[in-house]
């Protein structure tokens, strides 16, 4: 459904289902830029952001 898009922001907290939906995604759009957010220090755990833009 968000394939429709022109412009999608994707930000995510797991990066397996990322990929999974990257995967899809990139059928359509191409990732434009990408972000790492570390906002729990001294964990593992990471944020990702895409901004992908329609192909």
């Amino acid at each position: 459904m968000v394939a429709r898009f022109p412009r999608i922001l994707y930000i995510s907290c797991n990066p397996e289902t990322q990929l999974e939906n990257l995967a899809e995604l990139s059928k359509t759009h191409r990732v434009e830029r990408f972000a790492l957010f570390d906002q729990f220090p001294y964990t593992d755990h990471t944020e990702s952001g895409l901004l992908l833009v329609r192909k």
